[in-house]
Parts: C-alpha cells; structure tokens; sequence
C-alpha cells in the first residue's frame, strides 16, 4: 500500500491511500495517522479512493479513528463519512 500524507498549517491533514489496505498494512497506517494526530493535526481526511481491496481489520482501524479523531472523514469517489 502506498500512503501519502499532505498537511496544512493548521489542523488539517489529508492520508491518500492506494493499493490493499489490510491487517499487514494496518501497523503502518496507525503509525502514520497516529503520528498526524500526536502533531497536532486533528482534522483528517482519508482517500480511499485507489484502494482497491479492504479487510475488516482495516475497516475497523477507520472506525476506531472515527471514534477519537474530532473531525474524522474518509472518502472513496467523492462519497464522504464521517463527523
């Protein structure tokens, strides 16, 4: 999976995903995200629009995100959920 990262001056951080996003490639997500939110970027939005296969296990790791990030919204194709 490829992950990038493009944050702003303030709260606001965008994660583009592409390829599988799975339980092998959760660890590194968490540690990306997890890293955004400890920098103080508390407004995430997640693409996921170049995925093209999703586990349960990395389908949770978006819900526990939902859960503890304020402003938390993932994306695929223009279609957005989240707070």
């Amino acid at each position: 999976m490829r992950i990038r990262t493009e944050t702003s001056q303030h709260t606001q951080a965008d994660v583009e995903l592409a390829g599988r996003f799975d339980a092998h490639e959760v660890p590194e997500f968490r540690a990306s995200v997890d890293g955004l939110i400890a920098g103080g970027h508390t407004d995430l939005w997640i693409d996921l629009g170049n995925v093209v296969f999703i586990d349960s296990t990395a389908l949770a790791e978006l819900v526990r995100l939902s859960h503890e990030v304020p402003e938390f919204r993932a994306s695929v194709d223009g279609l957005i959920a989240g707070g």
